[in-house]
């Protein structure tokens, strides 16, 4: 049976792949960019899906969802996120908005077009469904941080044999991949500040080893720093009675500090300071900004 989606987006490549997919499969497609102008179609027209990127022309997807649901709360949605967020915003987005599916860019074709096409189930059935994703996605949170705070010791413990031991290129690789696991799967729980800070730390290894500044200890002590906010985000998750939320969102504006004691570096290390102020550590702007 035929259905009318309606596809915001920006991106042309993305509004592109989605059409072709849709109409191949019967489907009408409509795509607009701008979230002002969605609204008006879905108050004027008949439209049984919305597909909702991540930046609008005038809004933020996730906005632009919310005051959708303010006037309708019947429509089915799909909102395509760039990136993996913390478990708050996934149960924002499907209890509070009650959104049908979240999925993740780069968009896999054939798994996007069975995704949406079970949309169109009977709503028994996709209740049923997302009843039983949520209770796996618990389950999966729940394993991990089981297993968290190893994961983490076992980090600092490479970092800390590295930093010792700064002839050893496998202390400082192993450091490097253990980092890059624990952004991985941190994300793909749903556990994205951790994911930020541990991938902002696989960045600031991986220039320690490419800029051969094993034995800088300047170096190595913003390194300690951040496996500290790593370790912080992490208990936090654990739900240590001593550390709340407060305690965690303090760790992370404790960036511009860092960011301050580079900049102090200057006149020490011309070399240290433009491998961190000159790009290499751009991740790490995901601690203090956005």
């Amino acid at each position: 049976m035929s259905r009318t989606i309606l596809h915001l987006e920006i991106e042309d490549s993305v509004k592109e792949l989605l059409n072709a997919l849709l109409s191949a499969r019967g489907h009408k497609v409509e795509s607009l960019a701008s979230g002002k102008a969605g609204l008006a179609k879905i108050a004027q027209e008949n439209i049984d899906l919305v597909v909702v990127g991540a930046e609008l022309e005038d809004i933020d997807g996730i906005s632009f969802i919310s005051k959708l649901r303010a006037s309708n709360r019947n429509i089915s949605i799909i909102y395509v996120s760039k990136v993996w967020h913390d478990a708050a915003i996934y149960k924002q987005l499907r209890s509070d908005l009650k959104v049908d599916m979240v999925v993740h860019r780069p968009l896999k074709a054939s798994l996007l077009g069975a995704q949406i096409e079970s949309i169109f189930q009977e709503e028994k059935k996709i209740t049923s469904h997302i009843e039983q994703e949520e209770t796996i996605f618990k389950t999966l949170q729940a394993n991990y941080l089981k297993v968290l705070p190893e994961r983490v010791k076992k980090l600092n413990t490479a970092i800390q044999t590295a930093k010792t031991n700064p002839e050893d290129q496998y202390s400082l690789l192993e450091a490097i991949r253990l980092a890059h696991n624990l952004k991985g799967t941190a994300s793909s729980c749903g556990f994205g500040v951790l994911g930020e800070s541990a991938g902002s730390l696989e960045k600031a290894l991986a220039s320690i080893k490419d800029n051969r500044l094993e034995k800088n200890e300047a170096a190595w002590e913003e390194i300690d720093l951040m496996v500290d906010l790593v370790r912080s985000n992490a208990t936090v998750l654990g739900g240590t009675p001593k550390l709340d939320l407060a305690v965690h969102q303090g760790h992370i504006q404790s960036g511009p500090g860092l960011l301050q004691r580079l900049e102090h570096m200057a006149t020490d290390s011309a070399h240290f300071v433009n491998l961190f102020l000159g790009g290499h550590l751009h991740g790490f702007d995901l601690l203090v900004g956005d």
